[in-house]
């Protein structure tokens, strides 16, 4: 199967231009997820347990090792931290959705979690290794379609203890009744779920945050975002829920979600001196950069390929205002088609 690679794009504000590339994987999979990090080196994975590496931007494509015992496991997920460290999640019902780490260049892999719930299926994974211990720590979230009524979001934590050994949990994330510590949980719809697509319907919001994106059989797919402040040693965290018109169905919603924060109005360093020379207001804040945050969430019907409306939606915030996405999306007035790639 072909791999289709984004080989350059012009981070221009109005207009952004793309060059693709069709690149072979010599593979008879199908690929789902896929994790470019730059300098070069980029990761994909699919089913019949495959996961591929490329270290020279494409040119070659390395097939890895399989996981134990993942040969017919669907591998949606992928995300990597350098060129020989890598999470691959696979999705399916109960125990088929797993997670597995490599840490030398996928030679070899360790299965680190498996999904407890029997009628789970999980959706997308972030995380990051410790640098200082990439062989056994981890921490990240696992989101997943929704389990008796609720939806499936998992803290997956492995930490090697010095003379305690390696420590691994996978602890729900709740809210107590004080809405601090971990994220509040708003309940799935009636016939809402989520997309394992390329491992994007689930990204993080710096510093404590995370959102996800779902659709199914409701009346729009929504946006689910959590923004946890930090306070000493308490957490406070908001949950925010938006409803984004896009299409909807058993087989549509929200397959992607990205963001990109721009910085506007920027103040020259003359300024910033000239307003520390002349200010003696401590209340008052120095000049700073007005921030910008595009949130664009992409998806459509995977029944109808060529289907155009509800396919792509943005939202902008700020700073000021939010942190997450809000309530104001609009739907992309030139939306692209759900085609698949030849």
């Amino acid at each position: 199967m072909r791999l289709v690679l984004l080989a350059a794009v012009l981070a221009i504000p109005s207009i952004a231009h793309a060059q693709f590339e069709i690149q072979d994987s010599h593979s008879t999979a199908s690929f789902r997820g896929i994790h470019a990090i730059g300098q070069g080196v980029a990761w994909a994975s699919g089913t019949e347990g495959t996961v591929l590496r490329t270290t020279d931007d494409g040119k070659t494509w390395q097939r890895c090792a399989t996981p134990p015992d993942a040969e017919k496991l669907d591998f949606r997920g992928i995300q990597a931290f350098d060129q020989n460290t890598a999470i691959v999640m696979s999705s399916g019902k109960g125990d088929l959705s797993r997670l597995y780490k490599t840490t030398d260049a996928c030679k070899t892999w360790k299965l680190v979690f498996t999904n407890p719930d029997k009628e789970g299926f999980w959706d997308a994974v972030i995380g990051a290794p410790d640098p200082t211990h990439p062989d056994t720590d981890y921490s990240g979230r696992v989101v997943g379609d929704p389990v008796d009524g609720k939806f499936t979001l998992l803290h997956p934590f492995v930490i090697n203890l010095p003379g305690f050994g390696i420590s691994k949990s996978l602890k729900r994330i709740r809210t107590n009744e004080n809405n601090r510590q971990q994220a509040p949980e708003p309940l799935p719809l009636p016939g809402e779920s989520l997309f394992a697509a390329s491992n994007s319907s689930l990204i993080e919001l710096p510093p404590y945050g995370f959102a996800f994106a779902t659709g199914g059989s409701i009346p729009k797919p929504r946006v689910i975002s959590s923004i946890c402040y930090m306070f000493g040693h308490l957490g406070e965290c908001n949950t925010h829920v938006s409803e984004v018109p896009m299409a909807s169905g058993p087989s549509a919603g929200i397959f992607s979600l990205a963001y990109r924060t721009m910085l506007e109005d920027c103040p020259t360093q003359a300024q910033i001196e000239e307003f520390r020379r002349t200010n003696k207001n401590l209340l008052i804040s120095e000049p700073h950069c007005n921030t910008r945050i595009l949130f664009v969430a992409v998806g459509g019907d995977y029944a109808e390929h060529e289907r155009k409306i509800g396919t792509a939606a943005r939202t902008e915030e700020t700073i000021k205002t939010f942190r997450e996405p809000g309530d104001r999306w609009q739907a992309a007035q030139t939306p692209p088609t759900a085609t698949a790639a030849p």
